[in-house]
């Protein structure tokens, strides 16, 4: 599982390696919303020193980003996304070419080699106006 809190920059540890054979891996993550249906595709780069033990990732809530709406699809290739606070279905692919993120289906049409839950917990520090 992986645990986010909001407002934050952090690692979260996978064991991904041991799940395919690739020598120079590039990571696709794909988060859906339980409660709100939305989409996010998130590439990071792989930071961990003993990749043959664990993967580390980097990611950051930033709640001065657009909001996720119902049903919205998001695609960010730096670590920082505004995600709602929830549940989330995680998967993850795995590929050896450089990964665009506004062209993932042929990654994702070869299937995931991870899937798990992730839970984001917390406020916005930034609270939209109900006058606007």
């Amino acid at each position: 599982m992986i645990y986010i809190e909001k407002n934050t920059e952090q690692n979260f540890v996978l064991e991904l390696d041991c799940l395919h054979n690739i020598q120079s891996p590039n990571y696709l993550f794909e988060f859906i919303g339980i409660v709100n249906d939305s989409t996010i595709y998130f590439t990071t780069p792989n930071i961990s020193i003993h990749t043959g033990r664990y993967d580390e990732f980097t990611i950051t809530d930033d709640d001065t980003l657009t909001s996720i709406k119902t049903g919205d699809v998001v695609r960010s290739d730096d670590s920082a996304i505004n995600f709602n606070d929830g549940q989330y279905d995680y998967n993850v692919y795995v590929t050896d070419q450089v990964i665009d993120i506004n062209n993932v289906t042929s990654i994702i049409d070869q299937g995931s080699i991870s899937t798990g839950k992730m839970v984001v917990v917390g406020e916005d520090s930034v609270l939209d106006d109900v006058y606007q």
